[in-house]
């Protein structure tokens, strides 16, 4: 039987502030390139209401869509460090340096672009087609990236070792994940209402959506080792626990 849901969210809450410390460095590097490409898309906002200069916006668009492209890159990067830091610790009961972690991703982050785009492409496209594909689909590679992290799975073979753990029990862990999610989903919007309460209304629009942007990362941010902690645990447990087989009922 996998883990229980109190249990799933107790063990990722108690180790997450266990070795918070470990995971701030994290938590910096997934809001520093938001909050750049935030400043940068609001200045080019700005110069595209301000000046009449094609050149001038064509540069700044190019610009942003580098520092888009840029910014994705990064943060796969940094999710898959963060779930190998988290991954480590919850294994072997020792986390290691964010530095150990970015440098052991190195050898796999290009498969974990990959086995990302791959993910993406074959939700959304099941989505196109029929929403419950999209949701069965989901289901079944929710754990393509865990493959490629901890198993070292590549391309489509980190799609099918997900398809593999999680066919014959779907909604066992897709209702695990849904709680995850709706738990600490929740948490940070109320850190979001706290801080938007407590900060100043702005007097201008863009200094209104710059401030709010910030705050959804920040609060965004400090809750995502969290939610890496219970899929985690959730993908170890998985791992873990066998199937079970019914029986056949076989008649004398």
């Amino acid at each position: 039987m996998l883990i229980s849901f109190s249990e799933l969210l107790g063990r990722s809450w108690r180790y997450t502030t266990r070795e918070y410390r470990h995971f701030l460095p994290f938590v910096a590097w997934l809001i520093l390139p938001n909050v750049v490409l935030a400043l940068f898309g609001y200045l080019a906002m700005w110069v595209g209401v301000s000046t009449s200069s094609m050149a001038l916006n064509f540069i700044t668009a190019i610009i942003l869509l580098m520092l888009v492209v840029l910014n994705a890159l990064l943060s796969v990067w940094i999710s898959l460090s963060l779930t190998y830091c988290v991954g480590r610790g919850v294994t072997s009961g020792i986390t290691p340096d964010w530095r150990e972690s970015f440098h052991a991703t190195v050898p796999f982050y290009w498969s974990g672009v990959w086995v990302s785009i791959l993910t993406t492409l074959v939700v959304i496209g099941g989505t196109v087609i029929f929403l419950i594909p999209g949701i069965i689909f989901m289901g079944w590679y929710l754990f393509s990236i865990y493959e490629v992290i901890f198993s070292h799975e590549r391309g489509t073979g980190a799609l099918a070792a997900s398809k593999s753990l999680v066919v014959g029990r779907w909604w066992s862990v897709v209702s695990r994940f849904l709680v995850v999610a709706l738990v600490y989903t929740s948490i940070s919007i109320g850190i979001q209402a706290v801080a938007n309460m407590l900060v100043p209304l702005q007097s201008t629009f863009f200094s209104q959506q710059l401030v709010g942007n910030g705050i959804r990362s920040v609060a965004t941010s400090l809750i995502a080792p969290f939610i890496v902690a219970a899929m985690v645990t959730l993908y170890v447990n998985v791992k873990q626990t066998p199937k079970t087989v019914q029986a056949p009922n076989l008649k004398s």
